[in-house]
């Protein structure tokens, strides 16, 4: 989701409204799991934001491999 097409899309699918199918149950496995990577993204961004408001930073160690 950090890049700028995963976060425009995943935009245009939670904000707009865009569809990937007709139905939710017509989705595949990876597009359901684009949307809750997205969801996931979303709102650990939101959860930075309020700690930082609050004056809290915390740093984030990833390991890649």
């Amino acid at each position: 989701m950090e890049s700028p097409d995963g976060q425009t899309l995943t935009h245009l699918c939670l904000d707009l409204g865009y569809r990937f199918c007709d139905s939710p149950r017509d989705l595949t496995r990876l597009q359901l799991e684009f949307l809750m990577n997205g969801l996931r993204f979303r709102a650990e961004q939101l959860t930075q934001a309020r700690l930082a408001s609050e004056g809290i930073q915390r740093m984030i160690i990833t390991g890649d491999q």
